[in-house]
This record gives structure tokens, sequence and C-alpha cells, in this order.
């Protein structure tokens, strides 16, 4: 009986120093601001950073940040952007070491090509005939 009482103590104590939080943290219609540009949707798009500490504040891996994630995902599905953005932070708790990831989730897209650059310089005067409307005056006399 001590054994067993022992026993399911100790399974409880185990069970109270593990866990897992799963938390969004935001949602955006884009990364990047689309403007007028137009684009074609490739694909779902998934990436994710994450990040690794001894007892829960002991860093051993590098910060997971946001701009990671979003850049794992732009990378893994071969596209410019993401639209339909949505961020969520997971922490999973262990006796020892805890891991904190940082998911992105959205919809890769491609820009397309972009026109050629208008030209900015004024065009070249058109010649009216004389004597056709064309009012003349001076001034200062």
């Amino acid at each position: 009986m001590k054994i067993t009482s022992s026993l399911c103590l100790a399974m409880l104590a185990l069970a109270a120093t593990v866990g897992c939080l799963r938390v969004p943290a935001g949602v955006s219609p884009s990364n990047t601001p689309l403007g007028a540009r137009s684009y074609n949707v490739i694909g779902d798009a998934f990436g994710k950073a994450t990040h690794v500490s001894l007892f829960g504040i002991i860093p051993i891996s590098s910060p997971n940040y946001t701009a990671n994630a979003i850049e794992a995902a732009k990378n893994t599905s071969g596209g410019d952007a993401l639209i339909d953005v949505t961020v969520e932070h997971v922490s999973k708790y262990f006796i020892l070491f805890s891991t904190f990831t940082t998911e992105v989730r959205g919809k890769a897209i491609k820009f397309n090509a972009t026109l050629p650059a208008v030209s900015r310089t004024m065009p070249a005067a058109v010649p009216v005939p004389v004597g056709v409307g064309v009012v003349t005056m001076e001034l200062g006399k």
C-alpha cells in the first residue's frame, strides 16, 4: 500500500511538471504591403521557429523570432509573401527543458512581373498652327 501511494504521488508530481500551451498571437491580411501589385496564390504555407531552454529559464538555442517563422514559411512554399497570416505561440514544458515555438500559417503568393517604369519626362510640345484660335497678349505695355 505504501509503495502504491508513493508511486501515485510520484506520477502526480511528474504530471505536474510537464505541460503544453498554445496561444493565438495574431492575424494579419498579409506580411507585406500589397498595394496595387497583382499576384497569384501558389498554395498553403507553414513555417516555425523554435527556442529551447534548460529548466525553462536558461536559453540553449537561438530565439524564436516571428520573422524567422515567416521566412521559413516563404522559403518552404517558394512564395514572395504571405496573405491570410495567422501566428501562434506553442510552449511545451518538460522536466529538464522547455520548448517555445512560433508557428506561422498562411497562403503563399507570387507577385506578377512588374510593368516597365513609366518615363517621367515631359512630352514634347505639340505645334499649334498660327492663326487658329490662338490669342497672343503683350504684357507690360
